[in-house]
């Protein structure tokens, strides 16, 4: 089983450090946003929406605080990686604050995935391409893999 990768995010206002930390599944995202020491927070699921319908469907699963900025996050990273997102917040400062800088660390998470995702793809496809240069030099030991 290969090990988890994560993308980070940071923010710095007034001496505090705002976090995102980004977890990519096959079918889902979870994503911590935090200020300081990294601690669970109000936790929310989200699931992006089906063909037409772009507002997926959402819930708060655990806490009491920040309900509404956790849930907000969630649906966004849901419909932009477009797979279920888990979104956990933990902050001490006003929620429409909370909101504005926890959007914009998602929207650099999305960026910093999507530059990943790149690279790991022109790597995949770089090495499909030597792959298939040694397969072309060397047909009769491709045909002993088929064969054997």
């Amino acid at each position: 089983m290969p090990a988890l990768e994560s993308v980070d995010a940071k923010f710095e206002r007034d001496g505090v450090t705002f976090h995102g930390n980004l977890v990519e599944f096959e079918n889902a995202v979870l994503i911590f946003f935090y200020e300081g020491a990294s601690k669970l927070g109000t936790v929310a699921l989200a699931m992006p929406g089906i063909m037409e319908e772009k507002a997926g469907r959402s819930s708060v699963l655990l806490g009491g605080k920040y309900l509404v900025v956790s849930r907000s996050l969630a649906e966004m990273a849901a419909g932009a990686f477009r797979k279920l997102a888990l979104v956990s917040v933990n902050t001490s400062i006003e929620e429409p604050e909370a909101f504005r800088i926890y959007a914009k660390l998602l929207d650099y998470l999305k960026k910093s995935h999507s530059a990943a995702s790149m690279r790991r793809g022109s790597t995949a496809r770089i090495l499909r391409v030597r792959l298939r240069r040694l397969f072309e030099l060397a047909p009769c030991a491709v045909q002993a893999c088929r064969l054997g």
